[in-house]
Protein backbone atom coordinates (compact mmCIF):
# COMPACT_ATOMS: atom_id res chain seq x y z
CA UNK A 1 0.00 0.00 0.00
CA UNK A 2 1.16 3.52 -0.79
CA UNK A 3 1.08 6.46 1.59
CA UNK A 4 -0.30 9.68 0.12
CA UNK A 5 1.50 12.47 1.93
CA UNK A 6 0.28 15.62 0.17
CA UNK A 7 -3.25 14.63 -0.78
CA UNK A 8 -6.20 16.72 0.49
CA UNK A 9 -7.74 13.32 1.39
CA UNK A 10 -4.67 12.09 3.27
CA UNK A 11 -6.38 11.93 6.70
CA UNK A 12 -9.30 9.89 5.34
CA UNK A 13 -6.94 7.63 3.39
CA UNK A 14 -4.70 7.18 6.44
CA UNK A 15 -7.69 5.95 8.45
CA UNK A 16 -8.64 3.69 5.54
CA UNK A 17 -5.16 2.22 5.44
CA UNK A 18 -5.23 1.43 9.16
CA UNK A 19 -8.71 -0.08 8.87
CA UNK A 20 -7.72 -2.21 5.86
CA UNK A 21 -4.65 -3.51 7.69
CA UNK A 22 -6.77 -4.57 10.68
CA UNK A 23 -9.38 -6.19 8.42
CA UNK A 24 -6.74 -7.78 6.15
CA UNK A 25 -8.24 -6.16 3.09
CA UNK A 26 -6.34 -5.16 -0.04
CA UNK A 27 -6.43 -1.47 -0.93
CA UNK A 28 -4.26 0.83 -3.05
CA UNK A 29 -4.63 4.25 -1.44
CA UNK A 30 -2.60 5.90 -4.19
CA UNK A 31 -5.09 4.66 -6.77
CA UNK A 32 -8.02 5.72 -4.62
CA UNK A 33 -6.48 9.15 -4.17
CA UNK A 34 -6.49 9.61 -7.97
CA UNK A 35 -10.18 8.69 -8.16
CA UNK A 36 -11.21 10.89 -5.23
CA UNK A 37 -9.25 13.84 -6.60
CA UNK A 38 -10.93 13.56 -10.00
CA UNK A 39 -14.40 13.56 -8.39
CA UNK A 40 -13.49 16.51 -6.20
CA UNK A 41 -11.83 18.61 -8.91
CA UNK A 42 -14.31 18.14 -11.75
CA UNK A 43 -17.64 17.11 -10.19
CA UNK A 44 -17.20 18.76 -6.76
CA UNK A 45 -18.34 15.59 -5.00
CA UNK A 46 -17.46 14.75 -1.43
CA UNK A 47 -15.32 11.59 -0.99
CA UNK A 48 -18.02 10.07 1.23
CA UNK A 49 -21.00 10.67 -1.09
CA UNK A 50 -21.63 7.83 -3.58
CA UNK A 51 -25.16 7.77 -5.03
CA UNK A 52 -26.28 5.07 -7.43
CA UNK A 53 -24.61 5.38 -10.84
CA UNK A 54 -21.66 7.38 -9.55
CA UNK A 55 -19.13 4.54 -9.80
CA UNK A 56 -19.97 3.82 -13.43
CA UNK A 57 -19.86 7.54 -14.22
CA UNK A 58 -16.46 7.83 -12.55
CA UNK A 59 -14.83 4.84 -14.26
CA UNK A 60 -16.34 5.15 -17.73
CA UNK A 61 -16.68 8.93 -18.14
CA UNK A 62 -14.53 10.95 -15.77
CA UNK A 63 -11.43 8.77 -15.64
CA UNK A 64 -11.11 8.40 -19.44
CA UNK A 65 -11.81 12.11 -20.04
CA UNK A 66 -9.75 13.71 -17.28
CA UNK A 67 -7.54 11.01 -15.77
CA UNK A 68 -3.97 10.06 -16.49
CA UNK A 69 -2.81 8.78 -19.84
CA UNK A 70 -2.22 5.17 -18.84
CA UNK A 71 -5.34 3.01 -18.23
CA UNK A 72 -6.03 2.14 -14.61
CA UNK A 73 -5.68 -1.52 -13.54
CA UNK A 74 -9.28 -2.70 -13.49
CA UNK A 75 -8.84 -5.46 -10.90
CA UNK A 76 -7.05 -3.15 -8.44
CA UNK A 77 -9.74 -0.50 -8.95
CA UNK A 78 -12.55 -2.93 -8.07
CA UNK A 79 -10.71 -4.36 -5.05
CA UNK A 80 -9.74 -0.95 -3.69
CA UNK A 81 -13.19 0.55 -4.19
CA UNK A 82 -14.83 -2.41 -2.48
CA UNK A 83 -12.59 -1.97 0.56
CA UNK A 84 -13.22 1.79 0.55
CA UNK A 85 -17.00 1.45 0.45
CA UNK A 86 -16.94 -1.13 3.27
CA UNK A 87 -14.73 1.20 5.28
CA UNK A 88 -17.11 4.14 4.82
CA UNK A 89 -20.16 2.11 5.84
CA UNK A 90 -18.53 0.28 8.78
CA UNK A 91 -17.07 3.47 10.27
CA UNK A 92 -20.21 5.56 9.81
CA UNK A 93 -18.63 7.86 7.24
CA UNK A 94 -20.88 7.00 4.29
CA UNK A 95 -22.97 10.06 3.41
CA UNK A 96 -26.75 9.92 3.45
CA UNK A 97 -28.44 9.12 0.13
CA UNK A 98 -25.45 7.01 -0.91
CA UNK A 99 -26.11 3.61 -2.43
CA UNK A 100 -25.21 0.50 -0.45
CA UNK A 101 -21.63 -0.87 -0.68
CA UNK A 102 -22.98 -3.99 -2.39
CA UNK A 103 -24.69 -1.94 -5.12
CA UNK A 104 -21.61 0.21 -5.63
CA UNK A 105 -19.34 -2.82 -5.90
CA UNK A 106 -21.68 -4.32 -8.51
CA UNK A 107 -21.30 -1.09 -10.53
CA UNK A 108 -17.53 -1.32 -10.29
CA UNK A 109 -17.51 -4.95 -11.43
CA UNK A 110 -19.85 -4.15 -14.35
CA UNK A 111 -17.68 -1.23 -15.39
CA UNK A 112 -14.31 -2.99 -15.08
CA UNK A 113 -14.45 -4.93 -18.39
CA UNK A 114 -15.23 -1.69 -20.27
CA UNK A 115 -12.52 0.47 -18.72
CA UNK A 116 -9.82 -0.40 -21.24
CA UNK A 117 -11.99 0.43 -24.26
CA UNK A 118 -13.14 3.68 -22.62
CA UNK A 119 -9.53 4.66 -21.95
CA UNK A 120 -8.56 4.10 -25.58
CA UNK A 121 -11.40 6.24 -26.97
CA UNK A 122 -9.97 9.73 -27.54
CA UNK A 123 -13.30 11.42 -28.28
CA UNK A 124 -14.19 12.20 -24.63
CA UNK A 125 -10.67 13.40 -23.74
CA UNK A 126 -10.44 16.88 -22.29
CA UNK A 127 -8.30 19.45 -24.12
CA UNK A 128 -5.75 19.27 -21.31
CA UNK A 129 -5.37 15.53 -21.70
CA UNK A 130 -5.02 15.81 -25.47
CA UNK A 131 -2.30 18.44 -25.08
CA UNK A 132 -0.51 16.30 -22.50
CA UNK A 133 -0.47 13.36 -24.91
CA UNK A 134 0.55 15.65 -27.78
CA UNK A 135 3.52 16.87 -25.73
CA UNK A 136 4.49 13.37 -24.63
CA UNK A 137 4.65 12.26 -28.29
CA UNK A 138 7.23 15.01 -28.77
CA UNK A 139 9.24 14.15 -25.68
CA UNK A 140 7.82 16.96 -23.52
CA UNK A 141 6.73 15.46 -20.20
CA UNK A 142 4.55 17.39 -17.77
CA UNK A 143 4.53 15.09 -14.74
CA UNK A 144 8.22 15.29 -13.82
CA UNK A 145 8.77 19.07 -13.91
CA UNK A 146 10.92 20.08 -10.88
CA UNK A 147 9.19 23.45 -10.37
CA UNK A 148 6.32 25.63 -11.60
CA UNK A 149 8.55 27.70 -13.87
CA UNK A 150 9.72 24.60 -15.72
CA UNK A 151 6.16 23.32 -15.91
CA UNK A 152 5.00 26.59 -17.46
CA UNK A 153 7.86 26.58 -19.97
CA UNK A 154 6.96 23.07 -21.09
CA UNK A 155 3.29 23.97 -21.33
CA UNK A 156 4.15 26.99 -23.48
CA UNK A 157 6.28 24.80 -25.74
CA UNK A 158 3.42 22.32 -26.17
CA UNK A 159 0.89 25.10 -26.80
CA UNK A 160 3.06 26.78 -29.43
CA UNK A 161 3.55 23.47 -31.26
CA UNK A 162 -0.18 22.77 -31.10
CA UNK A 163 -1.10 26.22 -32.42
CA UNK A 164 1.18 25.68 -35.41
CA UNK A 165 -0.87 22.68 -36.58
CA UNK A 166 -3.51 23.08 -39.33
CA UNK A 167 -7.05 22.83 -38.00
CA UNK A 168 -7.64 19.57 -39.87
CA UNK A 169 -4.83 17.96 -37.88
CA UNK A 170 -6.18 19.44 -34.65
CA UNK A 171 -9.61 18.00 -35.36
CA UNK A 172 -8.05 14.60 -35.97
CA UNK A 173 -6.17 14.71 -32.67
CA UNK A 174 -9.00 16.31 -30.70
CA UNK A 175 -12.27 14.95 -32.12
CA UNK A 176 -15.45 16.59 -30.90
CA UNK A 177 -17.91 14.14 -29.29
CA UNK A 178 -20.57 15.14 -31.78
CA UNK A 179 -18.46 15.19 -34.94
CA UNK A 180 -20.43 14.08 -37.99
CA UNK A 181 -19.75 14.29 -41.69
CA UNK A 182 -22.65 16.71 -42.20
CA UNK A 183 -21.95 18.89 -39.13
CA UNK A 184 -20.84 22.49 -39.47
CA UNK A 185 -17.23 23.16 -38.56
CA UNK A 186 -18.22 26.06 -36.30
CA UNK A 187 -18.22 24.23 -32.97
CA UNK A 188 -15.14 22.21 -33.84
CA UNK A 189 -13.26 25.33 -34.88
CA UNK A 190 -14.21 27.12 -31.65
CA UNK A 191 -12.90 24.20 -29.62
CA UNK A 192 -9.77 23.71 -31.71
CA UNK A 193 -8.67 27.34 -31.52
CA UNK A 194 -9.96 27.90 -27.98
CA UNK A 195 -11.65 31.21 -28.83
CA UNK A 196 -15.19 32.54 -28.46
CA UNK A 197 -15.72 34.40 -31.73
CA UNK A 198 -17.37 32.16 -34.33
CA UNK A 199 -16.36 34.19 -37.38
CA UNK A 200 -12.70 34.32 -36.37
CA UNK A 201 -12.69 30.59 -35.64
CA UNK A 202 -14.14 29.72 -39.03
CA UNK A 203 -11.75 32.04 -40.84
CA UNK A 204 -8.81 30.49 -39.02
CA UNK A 205 -10.06 27.03 -39.85
CA UNK A 206 -10.35 27.72 -43.57
CA UNK A 207 -7.52 30.21 -43.96
CA UNK A 208 -5.65 27.82 -46.24
CA UNK A 209 -8.68 27.54 -48.52
CA UNK A 210 -9.90 31.13 -48.63
CA UNK A 211 -9.75 32.84 -52.03
CA UNK A 212 -7.34 35.69 -52.45
CA UNK A 213 -8.24 39.14 -53.75
CA UNK A 214 -10.64 41.88 -52.75
CA UNK A 215 -13.70 41.31 -50.59
CA UNK A 216 -17.06 41.34 -52.39
CA UNK A 217 -18.81 44.72 -52.53
CA UNK A 218 -21.52 45.60 -50.06
CA UNK A 219 -24.11 45.32 -52.81
CA UNK A 220 -23.46 41.55 -52.75
CA UNK A 221 -23.17 41.09 -48.98
CA UNK A 222 -26.07 43.36 -48.00
CA UNK A 223 -28.81 40.80 -48.86
CA UNK A 224 -27.23 38.27 -46.49
CA UNK A 225 -27.17 40.84 -43.70
CA UNK A 226 -30.72 41.84 -44.50
CA UNK A 227 -31.94 38.26 -44.02
CA UNK A 228 -30.12 37.73 -40.70
CA UNK A 229 -32.55 36.67 -37.97
CA UNK A 230 -30.54 38.43 -35.28
CA UNK A 231 -30.97 41.80 -36.97
CA UNK A 232 -34.69 41.16 -37.38
CA UNK A 233 -35.03 40.69 -33.64
CA UNK A 234 -32.82 43.71 -32.92
CA UNK A 235 -35.15 45.82 -35.05
CA UNK A 236 -38.18 44.29 -33.35
CA UNK A 237 -36.79 45.09 -29.94
CA UNK A 238 -35.94 48.68 -30.86
CA UNK A 239 -39.44 49.25 -32.23
CA UNK A 240 -40.97 47.63 -29.14
CA UNK A 241 -39.00 49.90 -26.80
CA UNK A 242 -39.25 53.16 -28.79
CA UNK A 243 -42.78 54.26 -27.75
CA UNK A 244 -42.37 53.10 -24.16
CA UNK A 245 -40.56 54.51 -21.17
CA UNK A 246 -38.73 51.23 -20.47
CA UNK A 247 -35.17 52.58 -20.29
CA UNK A 248 -33.71 54.51 -17.37
CA UNK A 249 -31.76 57.76 -17.73
CA UNK A 250 -28.56 55.72 -17.72
CA UNK A 251 -29.73 53.56 -20.63
CA UNK A 252 -30.67 50.42 -18.67
CA UNK A 253 -33.77 48.38 -19.49
CA UNK A 254 -36.18 48.45 -16.55
CA UNK A 255 -37.01 45.03 -14.94
CA UNK A 256 -40.74 45.23 -15.64
CA UNK A 257 -40.10 46.16 -19.25
CA UNK A 258 -37.52 43.40 -19.59
CA UNK A 259 -40.07 40.76 -18.60
CA UNK A 260 -42.68 42.18 -20.99
CA UNK A 261 -40.16 42.30 -23.85
CA UNK A 262 -39.16 38.70 -23.16
CA UNK A 263 -42.76 37.53 -23.44
CA UNK A 264 -44.01 39.77 -26.25
CA UNK A 265 -40.98 39.22 -28.51
CA UNK A 266 -41.20 35.43 -28.09
CA UNK A 267 -37.68 35.10 -26.71
CA UNK A 268 -38.43 32.05 -24.58
CA UNK A 269 -38.68 29.93 -27.73
CA UNK A 270 -35.34 31.23 -28.96
CA UNK A 271 -33.66 30.56 -25.61
CA UNK A 272 -35.03 27.03 -25.55
CA UNK A 273 -33.80 26.30 -29.07
CA UNK A 274 -30.40 27.79 -28.23
CA UNK A 275 -30.05 25.44 -25.26
CA UNK A 276 -31.11 22.42 -27.32
CA UNK A 277 -28.34 23.23 -29.82
CA UNK A 278 -25.79 23.89 -27.10
CA UNK A 279 -26.40 20.59 -25.30
CA UNK A 280 -27.04 18.54 -28.42
CA UNK A 281 -23.72 16.72 -28.09
CA UNK A 282 -22.42 17.91 -24.71
CA UNK A 283 -24.24 16.02 -21.97
CA UNK A 284 -22.95 16.89 -18.47
CA UNK A 285 -24.21 14.77 -15.54
CA UNK A 286 -27.24 16.97 -14.80
CA UNK A 287 -28.44 16.78 -18.41
CA UNK A 288 -27.97 13.01 -18.42
CA UNK A 289 -29.88 12.66 -15.15
CA UNK A 290 -32.84 14.86 -16.11
CA UNK A 291 -33.02 14.31 -19.85
CA UNK A 292 -32.36 17.12 -22.34
CA UNK A 293 -35.98 18.32 -22.64
CA UNK A 294 -36.59 18.47 -18.88
CA UNK A 295 -33.23 20.18 -18.35
CA UNK A 296 -33.93 22.84 -20.97
CA UNK A 297 -37.43 23.49 -19.60
CA UNK A 298 -35.95 23.88 -16.12
CA UNK A 299 -33.34 26.38 -17.31
CA UNK A 300 -35.67 28.57 -19.39
CA UNK A 301 -38.17 28.72 -16.50
CA UNK A 302 -35.57 29.86 -13.96
CA UNK A 303 -36.52 33.27 -12.53
CA UNK A 304 -34.39 36.31 -13.33
CA UNK A 305 -34.44 39.86 -11.99
CA UNK A 306 -32.88 41.95 -14.75
CA UNK A 307 -32.20 41.78 -18.47
CA UNK A 308 -28.54 40.88 -18.00
CA UNK A 309 -29.56 37.64 -16.28
CA UNK A 310 -31.56 36.63 -19.37
CA UNK A 311 -29.25 35.42 -22.20
CA UNK A 312 -31.74 36.25 -24.98
CA UNK A 313 -32.33 39.82 -23.83
CA UNK A 314 -28.71 40.42 -22.99
CA UNK A 315 -27.58 39.30 -26.46
CA UNK A 316 -30.10 41.54 -28.22
CA UNK A 317 -29.30 44.49 -25.96
CA UNK A 318 -25.58 44.29 -26.68
CA UNK A 319 -26.04 43.64 -30.39
CA UNK A 320 -28.30 46.67 -30.79
CA UNK A 321 -26.19 48.99 -28.69
CA UNK A 322 -29.47 49.99 -27.06
CA UNK A 323 -27.86 51.12 -23.83
CA UNK A 324 -26.51 54.17 -25.65
CA UNK A 325 -28.82 54.48 -28.67
CA UNK A 326 -32.23 54.41 -27.02
CA UNK A 327 -31.24 56.99 -24.43
CA UNK A 328 -30.98 59.45 -27.33
CA UNK A 329 -34.06 58.31 -29.19
CA UNK A 330 -34.49 55.42 -31.56
CA UNK A 331 -32.11 53.23 -33.53
CA UNK A 332 -32.63 52.90 -37.28
CA UNK A 333 -35.40 50.58 -38.39
CA UNK A 334 -35.28 47.93 -41.03
CA UNK A 335 -37.63 48.15 -44.00
CA UNK A 336 -39.19 44.80 -43.21
CA UNK A 337 -40.92 44.47 -39.88
CA UNK A 338 -40.36 41.16 -38.14
CA UNK A 339 -42.83 39.13 -36.15
CA UNK A 340 -42.45 37.98 -32.58
CA UNK A 341 -41.96 34.32 -33.51
CA UNK A 342 -38.74 35.04 -35.44
CA UNK A 343 -35.61 34.41 -33.47
CA UNK A 344 -32.01 35.68 -33.44
CA UNK A 345 -29.52 33.25 -34.90
CA UNK A 346 -27.50 31.39 -32.30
Amino acid sequence: MTTVEHSPHRLLLSHLQSWATDKRRDVDVGLLDQLLELRSAYDELEPTYWPGGSVEDLLLRLVPAKGRMEPLPAEAVVTSLESYFRFLRNTGRMAARSASPAELVKEAKRSAPRMKAAAEDRAPWSSGKVLQDFGAQRGIAMDDAPDLETLQDRLNEITNAWNALPIHERQRLMPHPGDRDDESGRDRALAAYDIDDEVTALLLGFRYELPSGKLPPTTETAPFVERAGLLDQVAAMSEWIAPRVEVTATGVLRPAGAHRAYEELGLRDWQREHLLVRYRDWRPPRVQAMGIDAFVDDVVDMPWRNARDCPALDRLWLAAGLSSSTANGHIGRRRRRCTSHERPDS
